[in-house]
């Protein structure tokens, strides 16, 4: 599917495998294509509405351009940047992993690995407390330093959102909060929850009898009054 798009957008050129390793986002899309099951390569690939933000996002990335300088000192050129006014949240690059659900579709470590990936890489990380598929505690055993931010969706009840924030506080591992304001339900009612269950059966996504466990789920466990 996915490379039938780009095959429409003229991007034949960028879909041709290097021998040795991906050169480009479009050839790694077509490499994780043929490692993730398909139930998952769906959630990940899904779009909404025909993919028309989709499309939209990446003819806008596409005409983002690296201008090279000809001649120009760069002895003193850095790319730190630091936000907020705080030394805190200072990074050698201005680059931040995307708060996104369940990586442990991709591979066991899921979020472990890519919070010891982005603090090895001294990226920060934007964190998916709801639909990570592994723990807080997880992630601050595998990557205890490094810029790390909290994503939450807002809840009906106050309560709950206090206790995760009071949760996150006492972890000491995150620096800010980002909110989403909004849920994609019918992504999760009619395309998430029947490719979960055919991934369930098929893989046994290995958390508890076989079922896909999320940090969330694991929260409720710990904390009935919510549930």
């Amino acid at each position: 599917e996915m490379e039938h798009k780009t095959k429409e957008e003229g991007l034949e050129e960028h879909l041709k495998p290097h021998p040795y390793y991906p050169e480009n986002l479009y050839q790694l899309e077509v490499a994780a294509k043929k490692k993730i099951h398909p139930a998952a390569w769906r959630y990940y690939s899904w779009t909404a509405d025909g993919g028309r933000t989709y499309k939209m996002t990446r003819k806008m990335y596409d005409k983002i351009l690296l201008r090279p300088t000809i001649l120009t000192p760069v002895a003193d050129v850095s790319t730190r940047v630091t936000l907020f006014n705080d030394p805190n949240h200072t990074l050698p690059c201005p680059i931040m992993i995307a708060p996104t659900a369940l990586h442990t579709l991709a591979t066991p470590q899921g979020e472990v690995a890519t919070a010891r990936g982005a603090m090895n890489a001294e990226v920060a990380y934007c964190w998916n407390f709801r639909f990570s598929g592994r723990t807080m505690d997880d992630i601050k055993e595998a990557a205890p330093s490094g810029v790390k931010w909290l994503h939450l969706y807002l809840d009906e009840n106050p309560e709950l959102i206090k206790a995760v924030l009071r949760y996150a506080e006492d972890s000491k591992l995150f620096t800010a909060v980002v909110v989403t304001c909004d849920h994609p339900h019918d992504r999760v009612k009619d395309r998430t929850v029947p490719d979960m269950s055919h991934y369930n059966e098929e893989v046994g996504s290995s958390r508890q009898n076989n079922k896909f466990i999320t940090n969330y789920d694991v929260f409720l466990q710990k904390n009935p009054r919510f549930t």
